[in-house]
């Protein structure tokens, strides 16, 4: 029920479906959302080192499914026997022996399958592990793909404003020669000029960064070009996100969050090996057959069967220890489970406040305004040019028109960076 009530709402929501082909070829140039989250999780090395871990608990998952604890031992003697008495010819009979035995130890307790319990709990946590690394890797992945978009939204509209900031400039210059402004209303022009260079500068140093991070993230490789398919108001998840309450996110992240399910399964995990160390202490039978030429050409066949005697600790090896170890590594696993839910609520808490705060600052900028204040700087730039405003009355006039648009683009990519933590902490990404 959460889950379709999050799915109607948060129509924006990301599945992670890593398709089998991406390479590193794939990913580069001009990469899409759904791209950028594929080529990331493909690429990364801590997603590798999950498959890795799984791997080698597949080899111990083998080795724990062994049915003997041992390996059969035989066992060859041979020796050579003399009589003390005489026979009647003066000599004494002698006689070659040999013994062959063959030894098997046997698990009669069950200790094979609580083995197998035990790794098949760890596999069961390290794929939750696993998961959990991937939506960690598409969280951040797409905190970059937007850093990216939004870098390349202020870059393009600060090149337009630069043009308005150049005509005012010009002006400024134009009008000093003919001494129609004071030298103060002049300076004023060319500063406006100057910050909005200023801030075209750093537009295009923050989309250098964003594309480096980003290349970094999908291929590996800073220097890989990265280019944006679409642009970042193309890209914004619906405001509807912000209408899941925040009930439900917290519901929805203690069971989907693959890190908390992951500390669940450690308990587990640690619950078996208590069964493992406490069917362990069941001593092991070992049956022996045997044959065997004996005496003086006497066949013998022998069959046996010996069993360990358990001797109290110190003295012998009960698992005493082993057992006090497994039954604390339970209580810490249950603890260590229960501060991370609490770390989680509090995650999802913070990111739900933000998320709604950057929403609402998003709605603040409606396409109407926005549409209005691009029209006032094009009859703003046509005022200049005609001499019909005083530099200082158009200097106010465009300062406060770029500012309300560069906070739109910030807005909007505050905005998609909250969604992502909102997401995220809600265990979305899987």
């Amino acid at each position: 029920m959460i889950r379709s009530a999050l799915s109607a709402c948060c129509a924006a929501a990301v599945l992670v479906a890593v398709p089998p082909v991406a390479t590193a070829a794939s990913c580069t140039g001009r990469l899409t959302r759904a791209d950028v989250i594929a080529c990331a999780i493909a690429n990364s090395p801590d997603v590798k080192l999950a498959a890795t871990e799984l791997r080698a608990l597949a080899g111990r998952r083998r080795t724990a499914g062994i049915l003997l604890p041992a390996n059969p031992v035989v066992g060859v003697q041979a020796g050579w026997r003399r009589s003390r008495r005489v026979e009647i010819d003066g000599t004494f009979p002698t006689a070659a022996n040999w013994y062959v035995t063959l030894q098997q130890e046997l698990e009669v307790a069950g200790q094979r399958g609580t083995r197998l319990a035990v790794v098949d709990a760890e596999i069961a946590a390290e794929e939750r592990r696993a998961d959990a690394v991937k939506q960690t890797v598409a969280a951040v992945a797409l905190r970059a793909w937007y850093e990216l978009l939004g870098a390349e939204a202020a870059v393009a509209l600060t090149a337009e404003l630069a043009a308005l900031g150049e005509l005012l400039e010009r002006a400024a210059d134009a009008r000093a020669k003919e001494g129609l402004v004071s030298a103060l209303d002049a300076d004023l022009a060319r500063a406006e000029a100057v910050r909005v260079r200023a801030l075209r500068i750093e537009a295009e140093r923050r989309r250098e960064e964003a594309r480096a991070t980003v290349a970094l993230v999908v291929a590996g490789d800073a220097t890989t070009v990265i280019e944006v398919a679409s642009r970042l108001d193309g890209e914004l998840p619906p405001l509807e996100a912000t209408a899941v309450s925040l009930a439900d996110r917290l519901a929805h992240a203690a069971e989907a969050r693959a890190d908390l399910a992951a500390l669940a399964l450690e308990r587990r995990v640690a619950e078996r090996e208590v069964a493992r160390l406490s069917r362990a202490r069941a001593p092991n039978p070992t049956l022996s057959i045997g044959v065997q030429n004996d005496g003086f050409d006497e066949f013998v066949i022998l069959g046996g069967l010996s069993l360990p005697i358990p001797l109290p600790a110190p003295v012998g090896h009960t698992y005493a220890g082993e057992l006090a170890t497994a039954r604390a590594g339970v209580e810490r696993a249950t603890l260590t489970r229960e501060a991370a839910a609490r770390e989680v609520r509090l995650e999802v808490i913070n990111a739900y406040a933000q998320a709604q705060a950057r929403a609402a600052r998003l709605r603040l900028n409606t396409p109407e305004l926005l549409g209005r204040a691009r029209a006032h700087l094009a009859a703003l730039a046509e005022a200049i040019a005609a001499r019909s405003l005083s530099l200082r009355e158009a200097v106010i006039a465009q300062r406060s028109l770029v500012e309300l648009l560069l906070g739109a683009v910030e807005a909007q990519r505050e905005w998609a960076l909250a969604w992502v933590e909102l997401e995220r902490a809600s265990g979305g990404f899987r």
